[in-house]
């Protein structure tokens, strides 16, 4: 993906993560986990994990079990 289409992807899941949407939350905690589009970041990954499982998502709660 390229510099500013990974940007516009970043800041829309961005968007979508503060208005509770749980899939783009778990989208953005990998974004900063890998450091793709970000500075890679594992406390705020761990926070955006925190805050996807908050609110179901599974994958997340199974990444926050390993």
């Amino acid at each position: 993906m390229h510099g500013l289409a990974l940007g516009r992807r970043r800041d829309g899941l961005r968007e979508a993560a503060r208005q509770q949407h749980r899939e783009a939350q778990f989208l953005l905690a990998n974004l900063y986990e890998t450091g793709k589009g970000v500075q890679q970041n594992q406390e705020r990954a761990i926070e955006w994990l925190h805050r996807a499982s908050d609110l179901g998502h599974e994958r997340a709660k199974a990444q926050l079990a390993m």
